[in-house]
């Protein structure tokens, strides 16, 4: 049998780009609704394990019953970001 040269195993073939082209923005999702997180959700993270949450803000709320310490980048806060914890029955 004739034996095949050595080379790379995948050469000639079309392999995606290693970075994203520029002007695409990768959207994060909420892990719990699946809703679209804004930057100031995207980027909040534990205050212990200083992993990133990926949970809205509602689910937060609700998950964690407000007693959850977080880092937060306020300068990403937007008032539609903040939840109202009051009730229909409440108001």
């Amino acid at each position: 049998m004739a034996q095949k040269a050595p080379g790379r195993p995948l050469e000639g073939l079309w392999r995606p780009p290693k970075t994203k082209p520029r002007g695409v923005v990768a959207m994060s999702r909420c892990a719990c609704c699946n809703a679209l997180l804004s930057d100031f959700e995207a980027t909040r993270r534990h205050a212990m394990t200083k992993r990133f949450l990926d949970m809205c803000t509602e689910c937060v709320n609700i998950s964690f019953e407000g007693n959850l310490a977080t880092i937060d980048r306020l300068d990403l806060l937007h008032e539609n970001n903040l939840y109202d914890t009051y009730k229909e029955e409440d108001i």
